[in-house]
């Protein structure tokens, strides 16, 4: 196995460059589980760097759970919390565990009925022959982008219906995004902490990612300015409505000069609104702001169900063919029968419906959190899908997962969306209130062993 050596883009701090790199490869794949890398000394040299700077990285990598080391052994990649659970995930239910790791909408027989009454119209349907065939242009179906835009319309876009894709789920739409818009090597920026699926994305496509600060209002304007100055920054991949797992919404004047901002320096925005149906009076999406440079991403996957798979990506005015090669690249089509339940979801009014249900049982549970994690420090929105705890003084969120995990609780450390970058702020892990709970007792006898542990381990008497 040849030795690893981080890639060096030439500028910035390079014991940060270190870390960006080990999180970059360990998300490709290129670095493996297990994995031996160079010693302090050997790095160093080969990269013409000082021992300290190296020792400084491996510390902080260690720290974000990247990698492991002991004594006379050495340094090796460590095996990620994501790909731990992996193996959990099998065809059957796992009825010993309750999974509070992954952020998914509560699924119950009334989405079961709304689908049945779909299919069976859809049977009776005389076009029902017309949606099995390939279909041009790959945008979808002009009826499909029309409905589209009435749903954009409601969550607070507007769109031009020209300006649609229809595409299979918001991780898609960025995908698509992306390679319309940047070449491997290049330079996009993110929130610190980022959704993991984005994380393997952007390190799949061999792309240097920085992590910014954030504080209430959004990402940090000063480090969003800095990083554009310091490198040649292609694009900003962000979610600004119930910001996974952070639960930040930015404030409207953040917005604004972000978008400002992007437009001075050239900076494409990529927006994952998928959240954003939970929220109540949204602010203004931020490629509103800017939508001649912005990509605008939505699905239905977080907000109804993610087993239909479909989702809708507004390209900047008049630039919808330039998607082209994303969609190509990626996914002929989004199954037309799959597009055709949902804009009829929308069309008759159903998905207002599920989505309200959906935001009346994540009230129910965020309640049900509020109650058990009553003295805790943590975040969470009155309808959001997770809650974002802070972890107490000296512990750390890897820990909590692997005491919680044995436990049969699985829960989503910090370390699982680090960017690399160093500066994250304060430890913490993501619960998920959602449909990995597969009911609100179940949540709740979950959230009891999670705090459970923490009292038990800081030696506090009252135990819920």
């Amino acid at each position: 196995m040849t030795v690893w050596q981080p890639y060096f883009s030439g500028s910035g701090r390079h014991y940060r460059s270190i870390i960006d790199a080990l999180a970059r490869d360990i998300a490709s794949g290129q670095l493996k589980p297990g994995q031996r890398l160079p010693p302090h000394r050997e790095l160093a040299l080969k990269l013409g760097i000082s021992v300290g700077t190296v020792t400084k990285a491996y510390s902080e990598a260690k720290r974000l759970g990247f990698i492991r080391s002991s004594i006379g052994s050495g340094t090796f990649v460590r095996e990620h919390p994501l790909r731990e659970r992996r193996r959990l995930m099998t065809d059957r239910e796992d009825v010993q565990r309750a999974d509070l790791s992954f952020n998914c909408p509560v699924l119950t027989s009334n989405h079961s009925d709304v689908l049945r009454q779909s299919l069976e119209a859809q049977a009776r349907s005389e076009n029902l022959g017309g949606l099995l065939s390939y279909h041009r242009p790959w945008f979808g179906q002009e009826s499909h982008r029309a409905v589209a835009a009435q749903w954009l319309r409601q969550i607070g876009f507007a769109a031009d219906p020209a300006d649609i894709a229809i595409v299979s789920g918001a991780q898609h739409a960025v995908s698509v995004a992306l390679l319309t818009t940047i070449r491997a090597g290049e330079v996009v920026l993110t929130e610190k902490l980022i959704d993991p699926s984005t994380r393997l994305l952007l390190g799949a496509l061999g792309l240097n990612i920085r992590g910014l600060g954030m504080d209430d209002e959004g990402i940090q304007l000063n480090e969003f300015v800095d990083a554009c100055h310091n490198e040649p920054v292609r694009a900003l991949v962000c979610v600004p409505d119930h910001h996974s797992p952070t639960l930040s919404v930015w404030s409207t004047e953040r917005r604004q000069q972000i978008a400002a901002a992007a437009r001075e320096f050239g900076v494409s925005i990529i927006e994952n609104a998928v959240y954003r149906p939970f929220l109540d009076k949204a602010p203004p999406p931020l490629s509103s702001f800017a939508p001649e440079i912005s990509h605008f991403c939505t699905s239905v996957s977080k907000i109804v169900a993610p087993g239909v798979r479909v989702g809708f990506l507004v390209a900047p005015p008049g630039r919808v063919d330039e998607l082209v090669l994303g969609l190509g690249a990626t996914l002929w089509m989004t199954p037309p029968l799959a597009v055709e339940i949902v804009c009829g979801w929308i069309e008759a009014g159903k998905m207002d419906e599920l989505v309200r249900w959906q935001r009346n049982e994540l009230a129910a549970r965020n309640e049900i959190a509020a109650d058990i994690f009553r003295g805790f420090d943590y975040s969470a929105l009155p309808t959001g899908l997770n809650i974002w705890l802070q972890m107490p003084e000296k512990w750390r969120s890897g820990t909590l997962e692997r005491e919680t995990r044995a436990a049969g609780v699985l829960i989503s450390p910090a370390e699982l969306f680090s960017t690399g970058s160093t500066g994250g702020g304060r430890d913490a892990a993501r619960i998920s209130l959602g449909g990995g709970a597969r009911s609100r007792e179940e949540l709740a006898s979950g959230l009891r062993v999670i705090t459970s542990i923490l009292n038990r381990k800081l030696g506090n008497t009252l135990d819920f």
